[in-house]
């Protein structure tokens, strides 16, 4: 196949296939038998010519002449065979297989052809007593590196058998006259000596069995590399991925957290302008000064949540891994903060965790405050004036059912799930807290698929449509901490009926959790910090 005038190969669709494959179609598309075989074409040509020309006496057999001619038109042949399937392989792709199998096998042909001329022209130029029977080991070599094993075997069979029948049969006179490598020298016929036809056979065997052996182990010592090399790359491709989308996904989050702080912000703006400006009359000033501090505690609340992704982003997961928090106790404490707002909102707020009882779980404190504080306060933000959210704390055997029931007198049955989606259990002991609300419920279908409420920024039909507040950032921090922890979340759910959420963690020593952070020891600086914001939003 001649290049393009450019000097640059056509592309060709390379097969997802080992080495030998793509070897074969890389040699198919160049030609390399062809041409080496117009080369040794031209070379024994220029021989014979230079030979008759300068040696006196010298003859050759007409067949050698014709034998020659016979490779030279075979040639012909496999160069339009060859720029036909070349014309195939490129337009096939690559995940069709067809012309890759037709290649090798247009490789198996030129191959066992090849040895068949080569025996040919052996017997035309001294049979077995001729070195070039040495050319058998190159086209094993080369046949070894582009078809399957059990095809560069058999290549290996019908050269030794080609080679071993010339022997046999002019040892025999089967195969007669015998022609001699040169013709004006006078040689002993060693081709009549059985010990030398043997010796000469088994060589050649050795050689070529040899040959097969060591093309081998480098062919599947290169297939092994390549298919190191090929794993290597889909791993960086999904790497790149990996990093695009979580480019992406951090492009999109921080245009979503810049229009969450853009709106509170624009409100205090205008309302600060209203006063400013004396538009607001006297006896307004106040009520307008409210709605400026609401937009503040708004505006605080998106930060804190924000800052708490922040940290949990950048933490160590394996910090859970030593880690230990008393649930009762971090229940107990949310529970107390979030109360007042509650009243205000006009529910009840129950509490079912025993001070006396000790519950541990394998969990940084102040992450599982986070989860459990979202949790409530979704749970009392969602659920109208006169409704119940309950909390409640508990150990449980892996044996137990996985998701939690919905409030004694609700009727119906409630849409039931458990996140991560389809994953493991946990082993052994667990450490639950359920909070369980009969609010407005959730659709199902936005806890499931590809966008579901625990993206970030993400917020129900439900509560949109109630004007209800919020920055979507909620569920978002609950679900890096389960994911961080090794824990679950259960889901029981039904619109207009109510939600429960528990969050599952594996459970601990009580003992050694309370060795570890006594109930009584003072707050860190970033707890307190945590306490002093969650205290400003649940005022609000």
């Amino acid at each position: 196949m001649n290049p393009p005038a450019s000097g640059q190969q056509p592309p060709i669709n390379l097969p997802n296939g080992p080495s030998r494959t793509a070897t074969l179609v890389a040699m198919l598309r160049l030609q390399w038998f062809i041409h080496v075989r117009w080369v040794m074409v031209g070379f024994a040509a220029a021989a014979l010519i230079v030979e008759r020309l300068t040696v006196a006496g010298a003859w050759r057999p007409t067949g050698l002449y014709v034998v020659v001619i016979l490779v030279a038109l075979v040639n012909v042949v496999w160069m339009i065979t060859s720029r036909l399937l070349s014309a195939r392989l490129q337009a096939s792709p690559a995940s069709d297989d067809k012309p890759h199998r037709v290649a090798q096998l247009f490789a198996n042909a030129q191959v066992g052809v090849d040895l068949v001329l080569l025996t040919l022209i052996l017997r035309y130029t001294g049979g077995v007593e001729n070195p070039m029977f040495m050319f058998y080991v190159f086209h094993i070599a080369i046949g070894a590196f582009l078809v399957s094993t059990w095809q560069a075997l058999l290549h290996c069979v019908w050269a030794i058998a080609l080679f071993a029948v010339l022997g046999v049969g002019e040892l025999r006179g089967w195969i007669a006259p015998h022609y001699p490598l040169l013709p004006s020298v006078v040689l002993p016929s060693l081709h009549l000596i059985p010990a030398f036809v043997a010796v000469a056979v088994l060589i050649l065997a050795s050689g070529v069995l040899g040959t097969f052996y060591l093309t081998q182990r480098v062919a599947s010592r290169l297939e092994e590399r390549e298919r190191q090399l090929r794993q290597a790359l889909a791993g960086l491709q999904a790497s790149e991925a990996a990093i695009r989308r979580l480019q992406q996904r951090r492009s999109r989050f921080m245009q979503t957290a810049a229009h969450q702080l853009k709106s509170p912000l624009t409100g205090i703006q205008m309302l600060a302008g209203l006063i400013r400006d004396d538009i607001v009359k006297e006896a307004a000033v106040k009520g307008t000064a409210e709605k400026v501090v609401r937009r503040c505690q708004e505006g605080l609340a998106t930060v804190t949540e924000l800052l708490t992704l922040a940290r949990l982003q950048d933490a160590d997961p394996s910090r859970h891994d030593q880690a230990m928090a008393d649930v009762v106790a971090v229940v107990r404490e949310v529970c107390q903060r979030r109360d007042l707002q509650a009243k205000h909102a006009g529910l009840t707020l129950s509490c079912d965790a025993p001070a006396g009882e000790k519950l541990a779980a394998r969990i940084d404190r102040m992450d599982l405050a986070d989860c459990v504080d979202n949790l409530v306060e979704n749970a009392i933000k969602y659920t109208p004036a006169g409704g119940k959210v309950c909390v409640t704390a508990g150990r449980r055997s892996p044996s137990r059912s996985t998701h939690a029931q919905p409030l004694p007198g609700r009727e119906g049955d409630v849409i039931a799930l458990s996140w991560p989606e389809g994953g493991p259990e946990l082993a052994g002991e667990q450490v639950f807290v359920s909070v369980q609300d009969t609010g407005m419920g959730i659709d199902p279908k936005e806890l499931t698929g590809k966008a579901t409420l625990f993206d970030s920024f993400r917020r129900g039909v439900g509560a949109l449509t109630a004007g209800i507040p919020g920055s979507g950032l909620g569920l978002s921090i609950v679900r890096m901490v389960i994911e961080q922890a090794g824990g679950r979340i259960e889901i029981a759910t039904k619109p207009e009926e109510g939600s429960t959420f528990t969050i599952v963690f594996p459970a601990a020593a009580a003992a050694t959790a309370g060795a570890a952070r006594p109930a009584t020891a003072p707050e860190t600086a970033a707890e307190a910090t945590w306490h002093s914001s969650k205290n400003e939003r649940g005022s609000t």
